[in-house]
């Protein structure tokens, strides 16, 4: 009888590793330093990961000649080890890159901080927290306004400020700001929103336990004031869990839509609830894989969201004071951004840029204007569409005129995941019919979930994690630098205001000629996504464990 070789066959398993680690290290060097595109290095060094184990476990398994004692052993250590590992750790979201984060499995997770804090919270409200439910009764129709409660000069009612801009206006930052200590900081529970900022209150969405809440908190104190609780909860292992949308306030009213599709209107003062719809169930459309991401907008007499229903329902309007459905208009499905009023010729437009691109409805019936198709290969856009007027335009472009009423108006449109920015020129023409024409495309600034601003000519904003000004005349790279992660910016005068991704909040000059950071402050513990708000006096940022305000200085 033929003795059989045991001797072991490593040459497959060497070539395995190098023919894998070759084919990752060139896609990795063509899409980071070619493409500029961190989350498909990521993805793409994961499965080479995942594809050199599974070869060499097949290799290993059929091939390597051991003894098959031997083989099983090797397989059983493998499996305990994949097990034991499991045990000790456990996935803790990921980064902006798409990296996975891992924490130990007995380490306290996001979702206990936010069931203990809302224990805590109803535990020592002494009735100054008033809870309520979606079963509660809507108030008689008599009775849904209640007092009137004005906007005022220096509030921050919305998602990205009074213009959806990103644009402070009447705050000014010193260059040697770097307060020792917030003026408050306080848990707060899951989710990505954003505040909005009036008078003595401050307003947002979180997850705690069970329950999607809205809650408004004094701005000088950081204390709760009342909270308005839905039984629902969003959770999705990228993204997290927890509601991503931003409340709006419009006279004495709070418009607050969660990640579920839940869209409620509150009493700003004591978060009464007055009327409530699932924007999802009207359309009768599924959830995105993220959760419905988009900010209420107000206009006129509606109030306007984006369900992305394929049955003229991809953007939304309802009454703003009955709720009653008033008008839908288009059939693209929903992305991540928000509604917002672009004004042009004198009338206005409902920006939405949705799944398939950037279109354009009338604010009276919903109807399609024009559109622009511009989307990535998996559909997500989710940086704002940015207008430009004469105030960051370059000097030697023709003025748009008042209002924006010129015959071009110009549009700057990005998003991520290797697609890039396009500059839009929207045209009328005398017969009354809209055109849209790129004037050019680029790959320097790739925002994934992340906005941008512009100011004299050049916009600034994360092109995957790093800080980047491009020239809009041209869409061509001024610079690229200051690695803040996958955070948030807005534009304070002649400062960019940045919350990164690490927590830090950071000062950097708005200077096409060069990069100059000229501040930074520790702000936030964690992973930090969502926007700063800028209002009465305040600085406000938070992520999906704590929220903290810092007051700026009176000069």
């Amino acid at each position: 009888m033929k003795q059989l070789n045991w001797k072991i066959r490593w040459r497959p398993a060497v070539a395995i590793v190098v023919g894998v680690g070759v084919v990752e290290a060139a896609a990795y060097y063509v899409l980071g330093t070619v493409m500029g595109e961190k989350t498909w290095q990521a993805l793409s060094l994961m499965g080479s990961v995942v594809l050199a184990l599974v070869l060499l476990l097949v290799w290993w398994t059929l091939f390597s000649r051991a003894r098959w004692r031997i083989r099983l052993i090797m397989l059983g250590a493998a499996a305990v080890a994949g097990v034991g590992f499991g045990l000790v750790f456990r996935m803790n979201g990921v980064s902006g890159e798409m990296f996975p984060k891992i924490a130990f499995r007995w380490s306290e997770t996001a979702e206990e901080r936010s069931t203990a804090l809302l224990a805590e919270t109803e535990e020592s409200s002494d009735g100054a927290v008033s809870a309520s439910a979606t079963s509660a009764e809507p108030p008689a129709a008599g009775e849904r306004m209640g007092p009137l409660w004005k906007l005022q000069k220096g509030d921050w009612p919305q998602f990205r400020g009074p213009n959806r801009d990103g644009v402070v206006r009447g705050a000014t930052i010193p260059e040697d700001w770097a307060p020792e200590k917030p003026l408050w900081k306080r848990p707060v529970g899951l989710g990505w929103s954003s505040f909005a900022i009036v008078g003595d209150c401050v307003f947002t969405q979180e997850q705690r336990g069970d329950f999607e809440t809205v809650v408004c908190y004094a701005a000088q104190t950081g204390e709760p004031l009342w909270v308005h609780k839905n039984k629902a909860k969003f959770s999705e292992p990228l993204g997290g869990v927890g509601p991503r949308a931003t409340p709006t306030f419009e006279d004495g009213l709070l418009y607050a839509l969660g990640a579920t599709g839940i869209l409620d209107c509150l009493a700003a003062q004591t978060g009464q609830l007055l009327w409530t719809r699932n924007i999802l169930k009207d359309a009768k459309t599924k959830n995105l894989q993220w959760g419905m991401a988009g900010s209420p907008l107000i206009h006129g007499n509606w109030v306007i969201v984006s369900p992305g229903g394929s049955d003229q329902s991809s953007l939304v309007a309802y009454d703003k004071h009955s709720g009653e459905r008033g008008w839908g208009g288009g059939s693209s499905r929903a992305s991540y951004s928000s509604p917002l009023v672009h004004r042009v010729q004198g009338k206005d437009q409902i920006l939405i840029f949705n799944g398939a691109g950037l279109f354009a409805h009338r604010p009276a019936d919903g109807a399609v204007l024009w559109k622009y198709e511009y989307t990535n290969m998996p559909k997500i856009n989710v940086a704002q569409p940015l207008p430009l007027s004469d105030a960051n335009l370059p000097l030697s472009w023709p003025s748009l005129g008042e209002d924006g009423g010129a015959e071009t108006a110009r549009i700057l449109l990005s998003t991520g995941y290797a697609k890039g920015s396009v500059l839009l020129d929207l045209e009328l023409s005398p017969k009354g019919e809209w055109s849209v024409k790129p004037a050019w495309h680029s790959r320097r600034l790739k925002p994934k979930f992340n906005n941008l601003v512009a100011k004299d000519g050049y916009a600034y904003g994360a092109d995957e994690g790093i800080l980047t000004c491009v020239d809009l005349q041209n869409g061509r790279k001024k610079w690229k630098d200051g690695r803040y992660g996958y955070g948030q910016l807005l534009l304070v005068e002649n400062l960019l205001l940045i919350l990164a991704e690490s927590g830090d909040l950071v000062l950097v000059e708005a200077n096409p000629e060069e990069f100059r950071e000229v501040s930074r402050i520790r702000a936030l513990k964690g992973k930090s996504w969502g926007h700063p708000a800028v209002g009465n006096g305040l600085i406000l940022v938070r992520n999906g464990r704590e929220a903290c305000a810092f007051q700026l200085p009176n000069l």
